[in-house]
């Protein structure tokens, strides 16, 4: 297994040192109780040895896990299990993102303390590994509660359908939580729209103390605000805008919601109008 792993890690340490350079479509999706999300979209295809490598790994480490999509870098585990599996809209999802899901303050999915009961399907709906230092998600698909199978994402491998113990993240059954659904609302594909908004900006960038961040209005202008987030996709300041069209901007002051000063970092950002948001633009406070 140790061999399986390292060789697993490897793969992605280099497809993604490649791949990061190009990460940089950004959108907001939400949680089915209405969190905000960062998800990247639209990252460049695999190269035909790339996927090669892929069904090798497989072949030699899992042939008995059965490949439902083959392999590509438009969504991985996380956006699978939490999104992409509900919506159909591919989707990358860090580890920070897929704990939104399950964290106090969203609890869009609750931890099944016993899942070891004869409803076990109705109940359990994702599972999240955590072992050699990786996370990962899957979907439960079908089985009983003593031969659960699921769906997961390997990364930017194939799509899986796989017994909760035969996959590269397994370590031991201590190292998998099991999740419930606790919401009403349906997942919705949530894209960015642009028709109200323009020319969303910041200078300098990167900045130190203050940057002043520049944006367009137009069309019917209602509530327009920009809302700041941090490297975990939490959002940190709401920034509220003038009902004004056309050009104009407004300066942050590298502050929280609490008027306390933030830590150096990368930090996004995005325009909302209208209750329609545009793309996410990305700056950096050195201090």
């Amino acid at each position: 297994m140790k061999n399986k792993i390292n060789l697993f890690i490897v793969f992605i340490i280099l497809h993604y040192s490649v791949q990061s350079v190009y990460s940089q479509e950004q959108i907001i999706i939400q949680t089915p109780n209405g969190t905000d999300v960062i998800a990247w979209i639209n990252l460049p295809p695999l190269t035909p040895k790339e996927m090669q490598m892929w069904y090798n790994y497989m072949e030699l480490n899992y042939p008995n896990a059965e490949i439902i999509a083959p392999p590509c870098a438009q969504y991985a585990c996380h956006g699978y299990a939490w999104h992409t599996s509900a919506t159909g809209q591919e989707v990358i999802i860090t580890d920070e993102g897929a704990r939104i899901y399950f964290s106090e303050e969203d609890m869009s999915y609750l931890e099944v303390d016993e899942p070891w009961f004869e409803n076990y399907w109705n109940h359990v709906k994702k599972i999240y590994y955590s072992a050699f230092g990786n996370e990962h998600s899957a979907v439960y698909h079908s089985g009983s509660y003593y031969e659960p199978v699921y769906y997961s994402k390997w990364n930017d491998g194939p799509l899986v359908k796989h017994e909760e113990n035969y996959c590269p993240y397994f370590e031991d059954f201590s190292s998998i939580k099991y999740y419930e659904s606790n919401y009403t609302a349906s997942i919705k594909k949530k894209y960015l729209f642009f028709d109200e908004i323009s020319g969303l900006e910041n200078f300098p960038n990167p900045f130190n103390p203050n940057t002043t961040i520049s944006y367009g209005l137009r069309g019917k202008i209602v509530s327009p605000h920009i809302d700041i987030y941090n490297l975990k996709g939490q959002k940190i300041k709401t920034l509220a805008l003038e009902e004004k069209e056309g050009k104009n901007s407004i300066i942050w002051t590298g502050t929280d919601e609490n008027d306390s000063e933030v830590g150096t970092g990368i930090y996004f950002y995005r325009l909302t109008n209208n209750g329609k948001s545009g793309k996410i633009r990305k700056m950096m406070l050195l201090k």
